[in-house]
This record gives structure tokens, sequence and C-alpha cells, in this order.
């Protein structure tokens, strides 16, 4: 399990082994059954940028399936930046991402977005019900019908 999880972490920061098993060391470990939720909105439990500015979350994270999930203490999180400037470039480059994730999301248009979304990350469609979708894109699901609609045509 923790296999994936590194491979994941290395992927976007090249931790020496050391550094590695320091972030794996600190991470908690839960087990989540299908439609479990891992944020409410107004919380902040599992949201990177709610967990940063420690502001109350304004989504909600439910459960698709069953699932294990890896967090980190805000914490903890502070104590690994200390440690090492790994670490540190390694919030710098998820701030990024946030920011990049931010940006995109509020100037494209749906039709944009979902064809973002087919081009980075089609199998969700398979995953998940189109409400679910129309709602991670930020559109109706009548919104979203209706360009699904114009592309298949």
């Amino acid at each position: 399990m923790f296999e994936r999880v590194s491979a994941s972490i290395q992927r976007f920061a090249n931790l020496s082994p050391e550094n590695l098993s320091v972030v794996l060391d600190r991470l908690k470990h839960l087990s989540v059954k299908k439609g479990d939720c891992l944020i409410i909105a107004g919380e902040w439990f599992f949201e990177y940028k709610s967990f940063m500015t420690q502001q109350p979350s304004e989504n909600i994270i439910q459960a698709e399936a069953d699932s294990e999930v890896f967090g980190l203490s805000f914490i903890d999180f502070h104590e690994l930046v200390k440690l090492s400037d790994s670490f540190f470039r390694l919030g710098q480059i998820m701030e990024q991402a946030i920011r990049n994730q931010d940006f995109q999301h509020n100037r494209l248009s749906p039709e944009q977005k979902y064809e973002r979304l087919l081009q980075t990350n089609p199998a969700l469609l398979q995953h998940f019900p189109l409400k679910h979708i129309a709602s991670y894109l930020g559109m109706t699901p009548e919104t979203l019908s209706r360009i699904r609609k114009k592309i298949s045509s």
C-alpha cells in the first residue's frame, strides 16, 4: 500500500530515501467506505487549499468507493518543512498546482473544462455519475448534458 503512496510522492518531490521515510512515518492512514464523507462544507479536513489556509472548506468530498486515504496533519507538514528544503519545495509545488487549478477553473468555459477533463482524465467518466462530474467541473448537470450532446454530434 505504501508503495503507491511513495511513488505518488516521488512523482512530485524526488525525495531522498531518508526524507521519504520521514514523510511516510508521519502519514495517517484511514480506511473509508463508499458514501463516507471525507470533508463536509465548513470543515478543513482532507482538502489542501483549506488545509493550508486553515479556512473551512467550501466543498464536500465523499467516497465513491471503498478507499484507503493517507493524510498529514498541519503540524506535521510544518515540521517537515523545517527539516529540509525538499519538503519546502514540495509545499511550493503543491501550492502552485492549486493556484494553477483555481486559475484554470475560473478562466475556462464549461466546454473547455469538459474537453480538458476528456484529455487529462477520461477514466473519471467511467467511475463517477455525471452529476458528480458536473459538480467537479463547476457546472450544472444540465449544462454538462448539453456540452456532451454538442461534442458527440
